[in-house]
């Protein structure tokens, strides 16, 4: 029995010849590039997910700060239901004034919440070249109150990139009206009960 290396054949004339042939050559390629392309699909798509990711954890922020600050100031939610909780919080808060207080009533702070909301939501805490890049896209907050249970519920509303389906829960008047409606909209709502201590 004769030994050979694996690189070597034994030819038709029995004389043993070195390397590859084309062929294999050019199987080995396609296999490589088939796996190459499918690993750059992939970068594409875990990229897109962590936009959607980082999104949605923002909006999950803003949706927790919008809670805390109604909670800070519920004398005043209390009081004014219908000065805090709006349809929108961007329309809201472009007709507003930022007070310059530094003992601000609470009339004063539902004016810094909302307009700090606006600013949470736009994304101009974070900025390139005086260009927002911190925020939702096309995104808006919506805030409804119940004043005989005393639950309060916020709505953030975003375009995403992806076309789905509408995130908005139409069983909802608040949530259906709350942000631009398309197949791209996502929406996050939370439910929180605020009272008089």
């Amino acid at each position: 029995m004769i030994v050979t290396n694996w690189l070597q054949r034994p030819s038709m004339k029995g004389v043993f010849v070195r390397g590859f042939s084309l062929i294999e050559a050019m199987i080995t390629l396609f296999i490589l590039t088939t796996g190459l392309l499918g690993v750059a699909a992939s970068q594409g798509i875990a990229k897109k997910s962590a936009f959607e990711s980082q999104q949605r954890t923002l909006a999950s922020f803003i949706a927790m700060d919008i809670a805390e600050r109604i909670h800070l100031n519920r004398t005043e939610f209390i009081n004014t239901p219908d000065l805090y909780a709006v349809n929108s919080v961007i329309e809201t808060a472009k007709t507003l004034t930022l007070p310059k207080c530094s003992s601000c009533s609470a009339s004063d702070r539902r004016t810094i919440d909302l307009i700090h909301w606006q600013d949470l939501l736009k994304g101009t805490q974070v900025s390139d070249n005086a260009r927002s890049i911190g925020g939702l896209a096309k995104a808006d907050a919506c805030i409804g109150y119940e004043t005989t249970s005393g639950l309060v519920t916020i709505i953030i509303s975003w375009q995403s990139r992806q076309q789905l389906e509408d995130g908005a829960n139409t069983t909802m008047t608040l949530a259906k009206n709350c942000g631009a409606e398309s197949k791209e909209r996502r929406q996050i709502t939370i439910t929180t009960l605020v009272r008089n201590a």
